[in-house]
């Protein structure tokens, strides 16, 4: 039986756990439930401090919205979802399509109307934004955020991004307006000279770097769902192994950890009956290069927290993947509790601070 000095010893450093900040956050994640933006600390827990930091329309709008943080969490980018690809980042209302607004979670305003616009990504230094004109066969600009110019950066092309360390951009070169070939090209920054163009495919998408900026992730996409990323040394041009159980479709990665060392990818339940159609969607954690991956809970779109121990991803519990509204939930990368954050979430981002080796900007 223990004294009273070691029950005390054990109850103060209890206290000091779990009322501890770095033991208790994570880091901040933002979600748009019905009209709101919302900001939060988030853990394995669950939110604490929610804040509300703007209303996006003047009343309950339909449509999916994305957030796209700058580096330093001082402002985000809202754009519009495509509900057929949700990575385009943008939406047909008719003849019109979404734009893009900005908004400072620092302070409580309106979102500030920018241009006509989507795929959108932040350099890592924030100072300045890449977006296309049209997902398909558009331009691609770059519009700096302190002087509100922009410059034409690449004719026919889309889906800009930036390495980490900001010495490298990525992207989608289309040969013509009416073909599906397109081919991937990496390119200095801010010189943008070529430096490597890998060979063509039909239509590929959702281009990732590596967190060490050596390895990019490239989405083939013929026919969804049955299509999933691949991953190429920069060097070798090689593939890089991505396993995943054979039950599953490819895998369609979402995020990398920050760490470098494992993706989170969305794992497609293939149904044998009916040729190119799935029954549920899975988050799965696979090992760069390792020949091990674990199946965590049914949902989508996960995104890692900055010390890689835990994924944030959407679900309506049923069959893992809404296009609609979903519950915001966290999870452990090594399995266990799925703890619900938030119900009804349309769309999230997690902040992750600019490191030498970790991630850099926010995805949904």
């Amino acid at each position: 039986m223990m004294d009273r000095q070691t029950v005390v010893r054990l109850r103060t450093l209890f206290l000091l756990i779990v009322l501890s900040p770095s033991a208790w956050s994570f880091g901040q994640v933002a979600y748009v439930q019905g009209s709101n933006l919302y900001v939060a600390d988030y853990s394995i827990r669950g939110l604490k401090n929610v804040r509300t930091v703007t209303r996006l329309w003047p009343k309950t709008r339909d449509e999916s919205v994305h957030v796209r943080w700058a580096p330093d969490g001082r402002i985000a980018i809202l754009h519009g979802v495509n509900s057929y690809d949700r990575r385009h980042f943008g939406m047909s209302l008719g003849t019109e399509t979404t734009g893009l607004w900005m908004v400072s979670p620092l302070a409580s305003q309106d979102p500030k109307w920018l241009l006509q616009g989507q795929d959108i990504a932040f350099s890592p230094d924030g100072k300045t934004v890449a977006y296309s004109t049209d997902d398909f066969a558009g331009d691609t600009w770059l519009y700096d955020l302190q002087s509100g110019s922009r410059r034409l950066a690449f004719k026919m092309a889309t889906n800009l991004i930036w390495s980490q360390d900001g010495k490298k951009v990525a992207l989608i070169r289309i040969r013509d307006r009416k073909s599906f070939s397109q081919s991937v090209e990496v390119h200095r920054y801010p010189g943008l000279e070529l430096m490597r163009k890998l060979s063509e495919a039909v239509n590929p998408c959702d281009l990732q770097f590596s967190p060490n900026g050596k390895q990019i992730a490239i989405h083939y996409h013929l026919s969804r769902p049955l299509t999933g990323h691949s991953i190429l040394d920069l060097d070798s041009g090689n593939d890089v192994p991505h396993i995943q159980p054979e039950r599953f479709a490819p895998a369609v990665i979402t995020d990398w950890s920050p760490d470098g060392k494992m993706t989170a990818s969305d794992w497609r339940t293939m149904d044998p009956e009916n040729d190119g159609s799935w029954t549920d969607c899975r988050i799965g954690i696979s090992q760069i290069g390792g020949s091990s991956c674990l199946s965590l809970g049914l949902g989508h779109e996960a995104i890692f927290s900055p010390d890689s121990k835990c994924v944030l991803f959407q679900t309506d519990h049923r069959t893992g993947c809404s296009w609609h509204r979903n519950d915001l939930v966290i999870q452990s990368v090594k399995g266990g509790k799925v703890t619900t954050l938030a119900r009804n979430v349309s769309a999230f981002a997690v902040w992750r601070p600019l490191m030498a080796t970790k991630s850099n900007v926010l995805k949904p």
